[in-house]
């Protein structure tokens, strides 16, 4: 007996193939969103606390620096608040695990270790220091000290975002937000420092 071929689809609609082609993008969009939603929750949740300590104490050392001398040069002490809002702001995206934060910590702090070690002498200059307190010989600039410390703080800062930032297993567009946060950081220390800061201007 000869049974009739029955088509079991029929030709489809050149909306129905847009439609089902976006649909598809949308759903692969939305799921590599849930599973680097998934992956930083599950960063958030065992994230070792040295790491978050790593960041604070960091950020915070940086931050003693600024107060401190701000306390003994009253002329810098509207550049120093104002500079100071950087590591407020990494902490609070910090905490949140935010690549913008992690960013802006670790390349703003690269930035300025680097100016401080090989365009001026800050930092070796304040190691001096530290190391003749250490061995019993006196600080004779104590002003001079704050270098050792702030340049340790960034150290300290660098590592603690890297390592964090790593650890989120970042993609393209995080590695993007990662850089913008840096050089968003380093624009406003560059502003800051050409508007009231012009003393350190060569």
């Amino acid at each position: 007996m000869h049974y009739p071929l029955i088509p079991l689809q029929g030709p489809r609609a050149p909306g129905r193939v847009t439609c089902c082609v976006a649909g598809c993008a949308n759903a692969t969009e939305t799921r590599a969103t849930m599973d680097r939603t998934w992956r930083i929750m599950d960063h958030t949740v065992r994230e070792p606390r040295w790491i978050t300590a790593l960041i604070y104490v960091g950020a915070g050392l940086f931050l003693l620096a600024l107060l401190v001398s701000a306390v003994m040069e009253p002329s810098i002490r509207v550049l120093h608040s104002l500079q100071a809002l950087i590591y407020v702001a990494v902490i609070v995206l910090a905490r949140r695990h935010n690549a913008w934060g992690y960013g802006a910590g670790a390349l703003m702090a690269a930035f300025w270790n680097y100016m401080n070690l090989f365009v001026t002498n800050f930092i070796a200059a304040g190691v001096h220091q530290a190391w003749a307190l250490v061995t019993g010989h006196g600080v004779t600039r104590p002003d001079l000290l704050i270098g050792a410390y702030a340049g340790l703080g960034h150290f300290l800062l660098i590592i603690g975002c890297l390592i964090a930032f790593i650890r989120t297993r970042p993609d393209s567009r995080a590695w993007g937000r990662f850089v913008g946060g840096g050089a968003i950081a380093i624009g406003w220390f560059v502003l800051i420092i050409a508007t009231v800061g012009r003393q350190y201007l060569p």
